[in-house]
This record gives structure tokens, C-alpha cells and sequence, in this order.
């Protein structure tokens, strides 16, 4: 414990914190997202500086669906470090997905993307909300990037068949199509996802 908290310390978080951050590692360790969460405020509260225990609770708010205090973290962030991908690409993700403000979310997702461009995360985030704000033909490349960086993510080769089909890309959208519900099945009893399938196998 006593060579945690001083390698801890090493990485820049106050001494008085340093306990509290070791508490919130033990306590994920142990999958206790509630008392990670308990002890990373704490942390913060002794020491706000210290980026990477505002993200990590970020992310814990952000995972229980507790959207302003996650945006709250992912700011403060962002306040401390204008380039930090992660909270740059998760504050425009909760922004346009879940508090229905794509455009006040793109600059933020430009700046992720721009910090990160060989993570494909920040790509499909990028894509994701310009398919929301109508700019598919924008999107497209985009989406068509990443989904080739993440050919097992299901989620991914959905989203590009949606954007994909919704610029007349008609077969790229079916292979994508095709590609997500092989990955995964499930996607196949959701009713958007029959639609877009319908569409792009009029024959079947």
C-alpha cells in the first residue's frame, strides 16, 4: 500500500488524495463502482488537479447514466488539458446522444477527432453526430475509415450502413449491414434495423 500511494504521488496527485485514488482502484478492482465513485470524489475534492481521477469519474457517471455530472467532469478536463482526446470524445458523445445537442457536441468532436485521428473511437463519434445533424455525404468517408479499423465492432458497422445508405452507397451498406448482424444477431429485432434492412434488400 505504502509504495502505491507513493508511486501515486509520483504521478502528481496531492499526498492527502493519494489514499483516496488507491481506495477507488481497490474498490473497481473488486467491480464497486459505487464506492470507486465514492472515493474518487473525494479524491477530487482534495485535489481537482489531478486529471486522470476526474475522468476516471467521469466515466463512472457517465456508465450509470448520470449525464450532468459526467459532462461536468469531462469539462473540467478539457479545462486543464484542450486536448485531451478522451474526455474531448466522451463530452461530445453524451452531448449529442443523451442530452439532444449535436451541434453544440461537433466542435468538441472535432477537437477529439483532430487530437486522436488514428483512434477510431473519436471517428465514429465524429460520424455519428454529423449523421445526426443531416450531413451524411460529410459522415460517410468518416464512418467508412473507422469501420475498416473495427471490423468486429457490430455497433460500428451499423452505424456505417445507416449513414452509408442514407447516401445512396447502396451496396457498402449492405455489406456493413450484413457484416453488424452477423456480429451481432440481436440487432435484428430492432425495428430501424428491419427498415434499413428492407431497403436494402428490396427483393427478399
Amino acid at each position: 500500500q505504502a509504495r502505491r500511494l507513493k508511486m501515486l504521488t509520483g504521478l502528481g496527485i496531492k499526498p492527502e488524495a493519494a489514499p483516496w485514488l488507491a481506495r477507488s482502484e481497490v474498490e473497481m478492482a473488486k467491480k464497486n463502482r459505487s464506492g470507486a465513485r465514492e472515493a474518487l470524489e473525494q479524491a477530487t475534492k482534495i485535489d481537482a488537479e489531478y486529471v486522470p481521477a476526474q475522468l476516471a469519474l467521469g466515466l463512472l457517471y457517465q456508465q450509470a447514466e448520470e449525464w450532468d455530472p459526467a459532462i461536468e467532469r469531462y469539462q473540467l478536463v478539457i479545462g486543464k488539458n484542450p486536448t485531451h482526446a478522451a474526455a474531448l470524445n466522451n463530452l461530445a458523445y453524451v452531448m449529442a446522444l443523451h442530452k439532444g445537442d449535436p451541434a453544440g457536441a461537433l466542435p468538441f468532436a472535432r477537437r477529439a477527432y483532430l487530437a486522436s485521428v488514428k483512434n477510431p473511437a473519436t471517428s465514429v463519434t465524429l460520424a455519428w453526430i454529423y449523421h445526426l445533424m443531416a450531413d451524411d455525404s460529410t459522415a460517410g468517408p468518416i464512418i467508412t475509415i473507422a469501420a475498416q479499423r473495427l471490423p468486429d465492432n457490430a455497433e460500428v458497422q451499423l452505424h456505417a450502413a445507416v449513414i452509408l445508405a442514407a447516401t445512396g452507397k447502396t451496396a457498402a451498406a449492405t455489406q456493413h449491414l450484413d457484416a453488424a448482424l452477423r456480429l451481432d444477431p440481436s440487432f435484428e429485432g430492432n425495428q430501424d434495423v428491419k427498415d434499413l434492412w428492407k431497403r436494402l434488400h428490396p427483393a427478399k
